[in-house]
Parts: C-alpha cells; structure tokens; sequence
C-alpha cells in the first residue's frame, strides 16, 4: 500500500481509482452497510469508505478525517494505485507516504499525500520544512505558477495538497476540496 512517487503518471492513473472508488461504492450502498459514525454528517449521497487495509494507525486515523471532512462537503476520497511524485523536500524521499485523490473533474487536480512521521513532535517539523520547501522559488519549479498549497500535520502525519485555479475545469468545486482537506489538521501556512 505505500506508495512511492513517479512523475508523469499520474493522468494514466486517474481513471481506475475513479471506477474502483465507484465500484466500492456501490457495493458498499448495494450490501445496505451503515454509513460510519463521523462528525460531519455526509450527504446521502456520499459514502465513507473506510481506510484500506496495510495504513499504519496514524495514516488509518487521518484517512478517516480527510474522508469525514470531504463527505461533509459532498467529495470522496480514493487511494491512488499509480505513484505520484510531487516536488518535496529531499528529506522527504525516506518518509513512507501513500497518496490519494479527490474525485474531481480534472485528473491533475485533487491530489492529496500523506507523510507517516515516527511520532507527533516530527510531523510537526516535517510540515514546516514541506511549507517552506513548497513556498521558495525552487520548491514551485513542478507546480504551475497560480498553485496554492495546504501543509498541515496531524498527529504522527503530514497532510499535503494543492490546487490550481487556471488548471480547473471547475473552479468551485477544485476549491471546495482543497478547502476541505486544508480544514483537517493543524495547518502550516505556505508563504510564496
């Protein structure tokens, strides 16, 4: 289930965690299982898939977040099977991490990564380092130029997303998921 980054596939894996996403939940819906408790009451409309199976306690316990925060805003969230590879701080290359997307319109967009850190005390430190890694010159080199960032930490892990305005076939609706991923954890603030 962990995930290694590779550039340049992520258009090709965007279709199948879309149908898997889709096939799950309409077994899920279709077998009439209970939604999961949560603290943001999720449309009728939007399942809340639990977290796959092979996440450490900390990346199961942030999934269920994010998926909890983006059900309130009427997204879902699925585990990516293709390796995406944003720009990171080198450090980053041996924190495990798994990646997902938010099913968006735009299959660049919507991209979420989650950093196991050993313990609370280095997420926190490895969310300051990805902000300021994220908001230098060299850090924006694979982002297009108009990309806004969220870096939060919570618990043990380092949540990381983005967006772009000018990349959106739905602006609103890109905006509203990063809005609602930015919304989870304790956010470090991206200064460009």
């Amino acid at each position: 289930m962990r995930r290694r980054c590779g550039a340049g596939q992520v258009r090709a894996a965007a279709v199948r965690p879309a149908l898997a996403a889709l096939g799950v939940a309409l077994v899920v819906l279709g077998c009439g299982a209970a939604p999961a408790t949560s603290v943001l009451p999720p449309p009728a409309s939007v399942a809340i898939v639990p977290p796959e199976s092979g996440l450490s306690a900390a990346e199961a316990t942030t999934v269920t977040a994010l998926r909890q925060r983006l059900a309130g805003a009427g997204f879902q969230l699925s585990a990516v099977a293709q390796p995406v590879e944003p720009a990171v701080p080198t450090a980053f290359a041996s924190v495990p991490n798994v990646v997902y997307r938010i099913e968006l319109a735009d299959p660049d967009q919507g991209f979420v990564l989650i950093y196991d850190f050993p313990d609370p005390t280095a997420a926190s430190a490895g969310a300051g380092t990805l902000a300021r890694f994220v908001g230098s010159g060299f850090g924006q080199t694979t982002y297009p130029a108009d990309a806004v960032f969220s870096v939060a930490s919570l618990g043990a892990d380092v949540v990381f997303t983005w967006w772009s305005p000018s990349r959106a076939s739905d602006p609103a609706a890109a905006q509203a998921a990063f809005l609602a991923v930015a919304a989870v954890g304790n956010p470090v603030p991206v200064t460009k």
